[in-house]
């Protein structure tokens, strides 16, 4: 008799883990089983092997049938590591390899309809030809197998040819692809190259699909009809069982981060992966995290070139000098004049505002009331909408739990009646863009007018045909987009970012900028791009400016280095909810006196900081509070912290 620690898609097993049970059979970890659980027969995922229960009161219960395999052993290794690494039931970490509607046989084979981001490719493009470095780092990477790599190339650069390049020889040695984009609906035109020189070979992984589908389509993968795996960061959990290749494409993009349980980062979990699997791994970017860049594990290549333009020239404004030149427009007269130019060459212009909505707050002028989030705690955004005659009504709406209300025309804190909507978002500054350009054709890029997939590829293709001549848009332009005909790109505000309350704030700064800069000048001419500020003097500017990379990371690690934050420790959030403020704060800082005590008692090398209210302090109906522990880089403290901490405590390790 064999016995077996078989997990159940149960939420039993999320406390007390694999369950045992004997079976006359040789298993093997990854199948899964039918077993009896209470008065029902269910499936399970057998985990591993176990020594034999020679207790005889100890009644072990006996599988009932063999279904069918599920998961590689290096999944079944990587869910455990999951699960310890970041401190989460092995459930969890599970179901993201084998969700939970795949824990049952399918009654009859569905058919895998079209995906909503299916790409149609029309022509066969000839393959660019390499440049020398191009040809250098691809051959280097092939010929240095099971290695991790971050290369490092400036936008324009020619890195996806790169990707291209290695997988080809990937799939012609036999082996899988897994091709990892920060947001799958905004990837057009990676998708495009991407299927058309993989025709037939791609599963595109992505929340649009039906369970049904996805289990084709993990079948397909499973059994080599498709080789290539496309998605965000859920891709990298596909049954690719005989793994080459791993890419994951502007890794320094915080939606690598799944911020609900399980908590993990994909570039992480990238990393333990190719370890694994002994696979090769791409980290590409323009502007890598430096914890990522300092990784002792990877070897680095650069190219510091575009391959067909040069670098475009920025400029800062100081909106100071605007104000004080009566000038109270949102657009500076440089601005203005640079966009009436380009309209005049017949060229497209790209403006940036990281801020969706018409306005950020409605305000009394007689108090100061501000309108706020009855379940938030934040400042609700004033919104046009539009009804069937393009008339526009104003709306109140909170962008995190999308409380809706309409905006009251007296105050209800004095009664005052002069209320007024300040600062601006991307719909003011459209209504601004169409006043001073009346004949040129404008799009706005957001939240709230791309709100399909569907809808972006359109706007991206009738941008590519000149339907459009202007695009205002939030982050959702700053990646990914190669616009030929776009010379001039305006930063609206560039100071939205710059004293955001986390330590990675000068990053996520220089980072957009210099995403955003990229797309400007991939034509045959110089680009040009004005940064508009209220602090040129800031740090992250001149960096941004001089497309310095190296300077921008040793100031920014000299920062960190000071004040010891990452890469030169490992941070670690603790995070407490409850529905009043007075009752997180206080099992807050009963947390804190259990890990002081902790630390003293198991002699815990850890700094604690707070307990301080969460970013939002109030989020749909509950109040957090959030620990900070600095620890000693690669020490082990989780499986401390798993062993004395209250279960509701949640723990984000990066």
């Amino acid at each position: 008799m064999h016995f077996y620690h078989i997990l159940l898609p149960e939420k039993y097993c999320l406390q007390v883990g694999p369950l045992t049970y004997a079976s006359e059979e040789d298993i093997v970890p990854g199948f899964l089983v039918r077993v009896p659980f209470r008065n029902n027969e269910m499936l399970g995922l057998v985990i591993e092997r176990t020594a034999p229960i020679t207790d005889e009161d100890f009644k072990v219960k006996e599988v009932a049938a063999i279904e069918k395999p599920a998961l590689s052993a290096a999944q079944i290794k990587l869910s455990k590591w999951l699960a310890d690494y970041y401190a989460v039931p092995l459930l969890k970490s599970v179901l993201l390899f084998l969700p939970k509607e795949q824990w049952k046989i399918p009654k009859r084979k569905f058919k895998v309809l079209s995906s909503k981001f299916k790409v149609e490719t029309h022509t066969q493009h000839e393959k660019p030809i390499l440049t020398e470095e191009q040809n250098r780092i691809v051959e280097k990477i092939l010929d240095e197998n099971e290695k991790v790599w971050l290369l490092h190339g400036v936008t324009g650069s020619g890195k996806t040819e790169i990707y291209l390049r290695v997988a080809e020889e990937v799939l012609k040695r036999g082996g899988q692809v897994i091709i990892l984009v920060p947001e799958i609906a905004l990837t057009p035109q990676t998708l495009a190259r991407i299927e058309e020189r993989f025709p037939g070979q791609i599963a595109v992984i992505h929340s649009g699909i039906t369970p049904a589908q996805k289990r084709n389509m993990y079948d397909e993968i499973r059994n080599g009809t498709k080789n290539v795996v496309l998605g965000a960061r859920s891709a990298l959990f596909a049954p690719a069982h005989n793994l080459g290749l791993i890419i994951v494409d502007e890794e320094h993009e915080g939606s690598y981060h799944q911020d609900q349980s399980p908590r993990y980062h994909a570039v992480t979990v990238a990393r333990e992966l190719q370890k694994t699997t002994g696979s090769i791994l791409i980290l590409g970017s323009a502007t890598p995290g430096v914890v990522s860049y300092g990784d002792p594990k990877q070897e680095i290549v650069h190219l510091p070139s575009r391959v067909a333009s040069t670098m475009p020239n920025i400029e800062l404004v100081d909106m100071r000098d605007e104000l004080k030149a009566r000038n109270f427009s949102p657009l500076s007269e440089r601005l203005k004049e640079a966009i009436e130019h380009e309209l005049h060459e017949k060229r497209q212009v790209m403006l940036f505002l990281n801020r969706r909505g018409f306005a950020t707050s409605y305000l009394c002028r007689e108090c100061g009331h501000r309108e706020m989030c009855p379940h938030c705690e934040i400042s609700l955004t004033v919104h046009l909408e539009y009804n069937r005659s393009f008339d526009p009504t104003a709306k109140l709406i909170c962008h995190y739990c999308d409380y809706t209300k309409e905006p009251p025309t007296s105050c209800p804190k004095c009664g005052g009646v002069t209320l007024k909507a300040l600062g601006s978002g991307t719909q003011k500054i459209l209504v601004e863009l169409e006043n001073l350009f009346p004949h040129a054709r404008t799009i706005r890029v957001d939240g709230d007018t791309m709100t399909s997939p569907e809808k972006y590829r359109a706007f991206y293709h009738d941008f590519l045909n000149h339907k459009y001549d202007i695009v205002l848009g939030t982050q959702m332009i700053a990646k990914g987009l190669h616009l030929p005909k776009v010379n001039l790109v305006g930063v609206i505000l560039a100071d939205l970012s710059f004293h955001f309350p986390e330590y990675t704030a000068q990053e996520k700064t220089f980072q957009i900028l210099t995403q955003v800069a990229g797309r400007s000048g991939r034509g045959n001419e110089q680009g040009r791009v004005i940064i508009q500020t209220y602090d040129p003097t800031y740090a992250v500017l001149r960096h941004v400016v001089n497309h310095d990379y190296e300077a921008f990371k040793k100031e920014e690690l000299g920062f960190r280095q000071e004040f010891w934050y990452p890469p030169f420790c490992d941070l670690i959030r603790l995070t407490v909810y409850r529905p009043g403020s007075n009752e997180a704060r206080d099992a807050a800082n009963s947390t804190k006196v259990l890990l002081e005590n902790q630390k003293i008692s198991l002699g815990l090398e850890m700094e604690i900081f707070g307990p301080t209210p969460t970013w939002m302090h109030r989020r749909v109906g509950k109040f957090g509070y959030h620990i900070l522990l600095k620890v000693p880089k690669g020490r082990d403290i989780i499986s401390h912290l798993i062993t004395f901490l209250p279960r509701d405590i949640a723990i984000d390790r990066e």
